[in-house]
């Protein structure tokens, strides 16, 4: 009875995410009205057994099948997934309902009426059952078993050993890996203590890596696991609007939606139109109004909207946070249109702001691009919280565990582990984002236990670190592959260093010398003279090549 309930609920759920209940009830009552209205009219009965009546009646059979075979209801009723095919069965089961209902009870007994609904309620309630036991059977059998975890699941080394391919989800973490406990307590705490009667913004500003969005994700869990009476908007992206007309209905739309203030949507959009037309001119579009230039009746409107949402908000001891990530990825002419929207046309009362943007960022944009003074968002953001980058030495630790941890579930023995040192300690000084870390593992760890058969472990890990983080690098070693290649010179017909070592030595410190006047490159330097004694001996002001007779080795071992 419990696996029952478990069904049904989550087919339940699969439904309402894609179709709206209501509206079904709405297409069943039609339906009645639409049967009843025929058997009112006496419409059957009247039709007699004419040969145009009988074409009229294959006619419409045939309308029927087409429009069955382009909703491709027959192949959705195989599908594993809710779809069109369900929604028509609710609907048929709903109006069979409502039609007994009222046959019953209001029409009195009839039983060729009655049975017909009994017998059309039994197949709809059977086909609706077996839909249910696909759906859900097929749910389980895709979550019997996943190979990708979370980063954190690698760091505590919560991963089975015998898993083929290893793979890391890059989604967004709501985990703290970084020791940035003290701004979640701090964010949480400013949170959910700060009981404003009107607007309060918060700025959570940080550069690109610092953590912000994790801190978010993790602050928003501790919310709604310890404050029913708030509301989070957090499903609100500013940087997939690619107008502001989209990004400002969108973003009123998601504060009606989600504070479940009922109004009429017909009302709703109006107003939205009505005062979207006011803040932007009627030519461009483009650029804000001065708040002066509004239409006396369209403020009327929009106060009174806001008045009702304030009143309902207060009734229902709710209040809101609105949680803004990653500003500065969002079109430049929409990042203005953020700030003055928060500042002004949605200042409700209760509400939190929360936007999160790297501040370096908006200021070059202010500046550079919207010629626009950065002191402005000093009039808006009322609390600042500044995250500095990740500590060095946290990443390099969180980096450390991870690959170590990585690496054994690839077959290394703990006694081999320390023949990776040196490219684990490479990889955390070039990566200081998670992200990369994510990246990096999932691009490149499986490609280099499962399919390497050339190159030691150590040597493709690095040269594949090298390509994601600087291709313009990885193409240069492979262009100039004769500085870099000091043994297996005949496999790569690279002789030329044979015949003239003062020559090669020369053109190797010159290439290198450039080579490395490039900052991005430069931060590679550690990690190519662990892969390339060439570079070793540049690096330590040596010849690359030493004078003399050049020995060309045949170890077998090498790799």
């Amino acid at each position: 009875m419990q696996k029952v309930k478990q069904n049904i609920k989550q087919y339940t759920n699969d439904f309402k995410e894609i179709y709206d209940i209501s509206s079904i009830l709405k297409y069943a009552i039609i339906l009645n009205i639409a049967l009843f209205g025929i058997e009112k009219s006496k419409l059957l009965q009247k039709v007699e057994l004419e040969p145009l009546n009988i074409a009229i009646g294959v006619l419409l059979m045939m309308l029927v099948s087409v429009i069955i075979l382009q909703l491709h209801l027959i192949n959705s009723l195989k599908l594993k997934i809710v779809n069109n095919v369900d929604a028509v069965l609710l609907i048929i089961l709903i109006s069979s309902f409502i039609y007994f209902l009222i046959s019953w009870l209001v029409l009195g007994f009839n039983l060729s009426r009655i049975f017909t609904c009994i017998f059309i309620l039994a197949i709809g309630i059977v086909v609706l059952t077996c839909r249910i036991y696909l759906i859900c059977k097929q749910d389980k059998e895709q979550n019997k078993h996943t190979n990708i975890y979370t980063l954190k699941d690698l760091y505590d080394g919560n991963i089975d050993e015998s898993e083929e391919l290893i793979l890391i989800d890059e989604d967004s973490a709501d985990y703290d890996l970084l020791d940035r406990e003290i701004f979640i307590n701090n964010l949480y705490d400013i949170i959910v203590n700060c009981n404003p009667d009107k607007k309060f913004v918060i700025g959570l500003e940080g550069p690109w890596g610092s953590g912000k969005t994790t801190i978010l994700n993790i602050v928003k869990k501790k919310i709604k696991d310890n404050n029913e009476n708030i509301i989070i908007i957090d499903d609100f992206d500013p940087w997939s609007y690619d107008n502001k007309e989209s990004l400002f209905i969108d973003m009123f739309d998601t504060i009606l939606r989600k504070t479940e203030f009922k109004y009429s949507m017909s009302k709703s959009k109006n107003m939205i139109n009505n005062l979207y037309s006011v803040l932007f001119s009627d030519e461009k579009r483009a650029k804000i109004k001065a708040l002066g230039l509004y239409n006396e009746e369209n403020l009327v409107q929009v106060n009174k909207v806001k008045s009702m949402i304030n009143n309902y908000i207060k009734k229902c001891n709710k209040r809101i946070i609105f949680i803004i990530d990653n500003i500065d990825r969002a079109e430049k002419e929409n990042i203005t249109l953020i700030f003055k929207l928060v500042n002004n046309i949605f200042d409700f009362e209760n509400i939190t702001y929360v936007l999160a943007f790297d501040d370096e960022q908006i200021k070059k944009i202010m500046k550079q691009d919207l010629k626009i003074d950065y002191n402005y968002l000093k009039k808006i953001v009322q609390l600042e919280i500044k995250l500095p980058k990740i500590d060095k030495s946290v990443n390099e630790e969180l980096v450390k565990k991870c690959m170590k941890n990585l690496i054994k579930l690839n077959g290394v023995g703990e006694q081999y582990l320390n023949r990776f040192d040196g490219i684990i300690s490479n990889i955390g000084e070039l990566i200081d984002d998670i992200r990369d870390l994510k990246r990096f593992i999932n691009s490149v760890i499986a490609f280099t236990f499962k399919t390497n058969k050339f190159l030691s472990a150590t040597d493709i890990l690095s040269i594949e670190l090298i390509k994601m983080q600087n291709i313009e690098l990885y193409e240069s070693i492979w262009r100039n592959r004769r500085f870099f290649i000091s043994q297996d010179k005949q496999f790569f017909d690279i002789t030329e260093s044979f015949r003239n070592n003062t020559r090669f030595n020369k053109e190797g410190k010159k290439y290198f010398n450039e080579l490395f006047l490039n900052k991005e490159n430069k931060k590679c330097l550690n990690l190519l003279k662990y892969m390339f004694p060439y570079v070793e001996s540049y690096s330590s002001n040596q010849d690359l090549e030493q004078t003399g007779t050049i020995i060309i080795p045949n170890n077998k071992e090498y790799a």
